[in-house]
């Protein structure tokens, strides 16, 4: 505040007094008094003159008239230049609030160009922000356009850019993992964001010749290369495409499937079993063999049937128990042996003095001969006359054991001699039959 006139001028902030001296007598004198302020300052002001003339106090109210906000935007447009189809650039503006209170307000812009942050604001006297423009050209060409912003009278800026097409840059990082006996995985880097496809390519060892084998779409980065050869190198490489034309080759990449090694399972012996797998695979009986990859851990288990028992293992496994365990590092074969539980069997499977003879002694004996004549692909023995249940055995059909079992190479240690009719059957001469199944199970 100043007196016009005067040089002595007070002031201060809080309770503000303002004090100056006339260099005249106030007597029928007058004093202009002028009050300056800055926009963000209070807007109304109280003066109080002290002495007049004729000693009278006046109170003087000043009241400023409020600022409204002002829009700036800095600079006046944005060029982005050239920009390649599928990528981006970004632009800012400064946004800036040149007059008092709040200015609100945001940007709004349209594609190819697009708003990616401070789009909208509310900014007091003085306060700016930045507004980033991004141009992001879906094809080739020159786009022009603008940024309105909005707040005290709103304002736009142009802006300006060109899309351009060219080819992808090569893909980067590939690598190459084997999965299986059959199967390699690809993965790579896109490192584009233009390319409309990659295109893979196969060679077989170092010595082979690429050949395209497949084709993926924009932004793809795998591929699981299905259906090859066990143990086996593949070589592998791709490049990425679009309408322009292909990149470089990505640098190579080689894997080696698994190596994988056949299981083969042999039921044998007097009596029926099955021999079944973990991993699953081998249901022998009906399927004997499988495939597993090169150090797989097989578990195989041995099931008898009714009337049967587990003799042994053989081959790539040993001992009794129901189960054992392969490891695959190369082939394997593994026979299990099953064996006949003869009826009424006492020591050695003999049949214990005193025991009576019976239909079913000659009809299992058949049987385990039949199973021992089957392993070496022989035909099945037949009775002449079958033994039944309650009737009479006879000499022929003991006759029948002694040449079915005499037929199997390596049989030993019974009579061979045909029996004559009437001839009186024995426990001994079918003991001594038990005994000579049991080394060619």
């Amino acid at each position: 505040m100043f007196f016009e006139g005067s040089s002595s001028i007070l002031f201060n902030y809080a309770d503000v007094f303002f004090g100056g001296v006339c260099t005249f007598a106030d007597r029928g004198g007058s004093a202009t008094v002028g009050v300056q302020v800055g926009p963000s300052l209070g807007t109304e002001f109280s003066l109080n003159s002290l002495s007049l003339n004729n000693n009278t106090a006046l109170l003087w109210t000043v009241t400023a008239a409020p600022t409204a906000p002002t829009l700036n935007v800095t600079p006046t447009s944005r060029a982005f230049g050239k920009v390649p189809v599928g990528s981006s650039e970004d632009r800012t503006f400064t946004v800036k609030n040149i007059g008092g209170g709040t200015l609100t307000g945001s940007a709004t812009t349209s594609a190819p160009f697009s708003v990616v942050s401070g789009g909208s604001y509310a900014l007091t006297a003085g306060q700016s922000q930045q507004v980033t423009i991004r141009f992001t050209p879906t094809s080739a060409g020159t786009f022009a356009g603008s940024v309105s912003l909005s707040g005290a009278g709103g304002t736009s800026r142009s802006l300006t850019g060109t899309g351009i097409s060219v080819s992808p840059i090569a893909p980067s990082g590939l690598t190459a993992t084997p999965v299986s006996a059959s199967q390699i995985n690809l993965a790579w880097q896109d490192t584009n964001g233009n390319e409309t496809e990659t295109r893979i390519e196969r060679k077989t060892g170092a010595g082979g010749t690429f050949a395209q084998i497949a084709t993926v779409g924009a932004n793809v980065t795998s591929f699981s290369d299905t259906g090859l050869t066990s143990n086996t190198t593949y070589v592998y490489r791709v490049r990425a495409c679009n309408a322009v034309g292909c990149s470089n080759f990505s640098n190579e990449a080689s894997a080696s499937t698994q190596a994988v090694f056949t299981l083969t399972v042999t039921v044998r012996g007097s009596a029926s079993g099955t021999v079944t797998s973990s991993p699953a695979g081998i249901d022998c009986g009906t399927d004997c063999s499988e495939v597993y990859t090169s150090g797989t851990s097989v578990t195989l288990t041995a099931a008898p049937g009714a009337g049967v028992t587990f003799k042994q293992w053989s081959g790539a496994c040993a001992g009794t128990a129901l189960t054992c365990q392969v490891s695959m590092t190369q082939a394997r074969a593994v026979t299990a042996t099953f064996a006949v539980v003869f009826t009424d069997a006492g020591a050695g499977d003999a049949l214990p003095a005193g025991t009576l003879i019976k239909a079913v002694h000659f009809t299992e004996l058949l049987g385990a001969i039949n199973k021992l004549r089957a392993v070496l692909a022989m035909s099945a023995a037949t009775w002449g006359i079958t033994p039944t249940a309650g009737g009479t055995v006879l000499a022929s059909q003991l006759t029948t054991l002694r040449e079915a079992l005499a037929a199997i190479p390596g049989a030993t240690g019974f009579t061979t001699t045909p029996m004559a009719a009437g001839t009186l059957i024995t426990r001994a001469q079918l003991n001594e039959l038990r005994a000579a199944v049991r080394p060619l199970e």
